[in-house]
């Protein structure tokens, strides 16, 4: 019954969440996320990295049979012939009224927020729930301050999540206007995604990140 009824309250917030992007509100899907990061343990949240939370959402869309497309590609920049700067991939984009939902993810894992406080290599994973702690009590400004090392082709690297966010909210507000402008062709940037064609609907777009499996920040970027 316990497992039944959890199931059904999880239910319920899925479609909350869905409903509150639809309407311009991130609010439910933050606390849809972290209520599920608060049943998973430490070790398992210190390996959670980007494609581990869409897929999370991917599977919350899934169980409730609702329509959505990930990682769906756009020609940003036909002039660059091949590689880099050519596409651009939206996370998920969730078709809705009034608006579809265009989402753009970005994950501090834990171990680089660890990492970011000068943290020593690890031995346990004791260091990471009292790290976990710190994350809960925290406030958003304080979160937005926090530093975040990474590994990049073999190259450490550190930034912020404060610059994690101003960089995802260019980036999906670039996405939103290649969305709009339609179908693409070799001469002209748009939808390059054969499940989905150009959207004639209003578009909203969120930055959502994932602080440590076990905070979540998310903002409205613009509407189109």
């Amino acid at each position: 019954m316990h497992n039944f009824l959890e199931a059904s309250k999880t239910a319920d917030q899925i479609d909350v969440a869905k409903d509150g992007l639809a309407a311009g509100d991130v609010g439910p899907l933050i606390v849809l996320l972290e209520s599920f990061f608060k049943s998973m343990t430490t070790r398992a949240a210190k390996d959670v990295n980007e494609a581990g939370l869409r897929s999370i959402l991917e599977a919350f869309w899934y169980t409730r049979e609702l329509p959505f497309h990930s990682e769906l590609r756009l020609l940003v920049n036909p002039s660059v012939k091949t590689g880099k700067g050519r596409y651009g991939f939206l996370d998920i984009i969730i078709p809705g009224s009034p608006f579809s939902s265009c989402i753009e993810l970005k994950n501090a894992t834990l171990q680089g927020l660890w990492m970011g406080e000068g943290g020593a290599p690890l031995s346990s994973n004791l260091p990471l729930q009292i790290l976990q702690q710190k994350l809960q009590s925290e406030t958003i400004d304080q979160l937005l301050e926090r530093k975040v090392k990474y590994y990049d082709h073999g190259t450490l690297h550190e930034t912020s999540i404060k610059a994690m966010k101003e960089a995802a909210l260019s980036q999906v507000n670039g996405y939103l206007d290649v969305t709009k402008k339609g179908k693409a062709t070799s001469k002209y940037a748009g939808v390059d995604d054969p499940r989905m064609e150009a959207s004639s609907h209003n578009l909203i777009g969120y930055v959502v990140i994932c602080v440590g499996a076990t905070r979540v920040l998310g903002w409205v970027a613009s509407q189109h």
